[in-house]
């Protein structure tokens, strides 16, 4: 392969994976659910909003290694296809309708949509990579590709507030838009033949699990990953709750989410720097999963010496580094399994973190509706403390292995 044809290939899936990627509804969605279950008389809005983000983990959990699977044996391109088609179909329903039962399928779908998505598009640019004789590209390349999905999340997220307060149906419309036109631009990207295709979707299922059997390192690299990512995208999502507690105007949840996926953007700039060097890594990793209950805790002591903000901009600072996070994880994983079952086993993290979210989203919102922001907050960071030490001794494990 030519190094012109690399560039192109890696230009359309940047271009396609910006357009992906701009969701007007994300810096929203919490305070559209809340004010919807507000409006209907709801007790606990918190809780039951935290139970439709499960329904979205719900539909990720079902769909997530399936899916995966399906991508490393049908074709990482038409998995990604299924995700725009998915997106479009979930964005679509909440613009018509706010029902309970719209809010939850809505959630569901959008979960299968996120699992398709998950471990296609790195899976896609580390087999190109191989194909052209590069491999050893795919940190910096990575980088570029998140920093492109990073990107169509800032226009959305800047835009949303504002649309939102305009007309709210406008933040689904424009993100059922958009997929549609990354729908038609993946059609004009080529994916590349793969030497080692499994004939079968029971063949790749197979050999993904002898990986994680076989494998301790795999293994390792899952666990973090999946446990780690439930803990930074629960932060996120506590940081909508956080600002509907403090009376933020919604135009404003657009700046601060859209802030908050810049700052990621940015941060992935360090990413090649942090993965070429095991100690840098395990610095990293573990320096970003203690962030988590440090920023909690700092937001609770924060809200009840009413510093209001300051807890924003924490959360706001520490939700930044998922993306960091969940990249790091994911060159680990890229360099230990081979390229026949990579989107398989990307997809298997997720599918861990989905499974954590059922338990653990309920659980933060009953918090935060019995004890309120301070106290809330102060517990899920306790709760999320206990597992990080042996969290960061398996990622030192990890590193040894590696």
């Amino acid at each position: 392969m030519h190094a012109s044809d690399t560039a192109r290939f890696e230009r359309r899936l940047y271009l396609f994976t910006f357009v992906r990627a701009i969701w007007f509804y994300l810096p929203v969605l919490v305070h559209h659910i809340v004010g919807e279950l507000r409006a209907a008389g709801t007790e606990q809005p918190h809780t039951l909003a935290m139970s439709t983000l499960v329904i979205f983990s719900i539909g990720m959990l079902m769909a997530e290694y399936p899916s995966g699977v399906f991508a490393d044996w049908a074709g990482r391109k038409r998995a990604l296809a299924l995700s725009c088609v998915f997106n479009i179909a979930a964005a679509s329903l909440y613009a018509v309708s706010s029902s309970l039962i719209a809010l939850f399928a809505g959630q569901f779908i959008f979960g299968l949509s996120s699992a398709f998505r998950s471990g296609s598009d790195s899976a896609l640019l580390h087999s190109h990579l191989e194909r052209a004789g590069v491999p050893e590209h795919y940190r910096v390349a990575l980088a570029r590709l998140r920093m492109a999905s990073n990107s169509g999340i800032v226009i959305g997220c800047f835009t949303g507030g504002f649309l939102y307060a305009w007309w709210p149906p406008s933040v689904f419309v424009g993100t059922a838009l958009f997929s549609l036109v990354a729908l038609v631009l993946l059609y004009g990207l080529e994916e590349p033949p793969r030497p080692t295709v499994h004939g079968n979707y029971l063949g790749v299922l197979r050999a993904s699990l002898v990986q994680v059997r076989d494998h301790p390192a795999v293994r390792d690299i899952l666990l973090l990953g999946g446990f780690g990512s439930t803990f930074f995208f629960f932060l996120f999502w506590t940081l909508q709750s956080y600002l509907v507690e403090i009376g933020a105007p919604v135009e404003r949840n657009g700046f601060v989410v859209g802030t908050t996926s810049l700052l990621s953007a940015i941060s992935l700039t360090a990413l090649s720097w942090l993965a070429a060097s095991q100690r840098r890594h395990r610095v990293a990793m573990g320096g970003l999963l203690f962030s988590i209950p440090f920023a909690l805790l700092v937001a609770a002591v924060a809200y009840r010496a009413g510093w209001l903000w300051l807890g924003a901009i924490v959360l706001l600072m520490t939700a930044m580094g998922q993306v960091l996070f969940r990249n790091l994880a994911n060159i680990r994983l890229q360099e230990l399994v081979p390229d026949s079952v990579r989107a398989s086993l990307a997809s298997l993290t997720s599918w861990l973190a989905s499974l954590l979210y059922v338990p653990v989203f309920p659980i933060g919102g009953a918090l935060l509706d019995a004890w309120g922001i301070d106290g809330g907050h102060a517990a899920i960071a306790a709760l999320v403390l206990l597992p990080s030490l042996p969290l960061y001794m398996l990622e030192r494990r990890h590193s040894v292995v590696c």
